[in-house]
């Protein structure tokens, strides 16, 4: 994955999700069974995967406001976030890399819980 070239790509999401717990995401196979569930890094990036963020632009919201680690310091989001991509992109394919904006498929927009609350109305 080259960096620069990375940066102008939309981040998509291209799985059914739900949330695992309040911070992780689990992911799901098209028949409904989980097949990961995101570490931290992962599930931050794989929220903000709504096709119309780039990767340039979440690492620079994020470092407008840094996150910190255990001493409280602030760290540099980049290295972070493209591991988590990796993974995403890689061996998870939670996430699809897209040169245009667009929209996500209504499959892989809310997390599961959600949308069952939304076709029983």
């Amino acid at each position: 994955m080259a960096g620069a070239d990375t940066a102008e790509m939309y981040l998509a999401r291209c799985v059914p999700w739900d949330w695992h717990d309040e911070g992780t995401v689990d992911i799901f196979d098209e028949q409904g069974n989980v097949t990961g569930t995101l570490d931290d890094w992962q599930t931050l990036v794989f929220h903000e995967a709504d096709a119309n963020t780039t990767v340039g632009e979440l690492i620079a919201m994020l470092k407008r406001r840094p996150p910190v680690d255990a001493n409280g310091e602030p760290v540099d989001p980049t290295e972070s976030v493209m591991a988590a991509l990796g993974a995403l992109t890689g061996e998870l394919r939670a996430v699809e890399l897209r040169d245009d904006k667009s929209e996500l498929d209504s499959d892989h927009n809310l997390p599961l819980s959600e949308r069952h609350l939304l076709d029983d109305e």
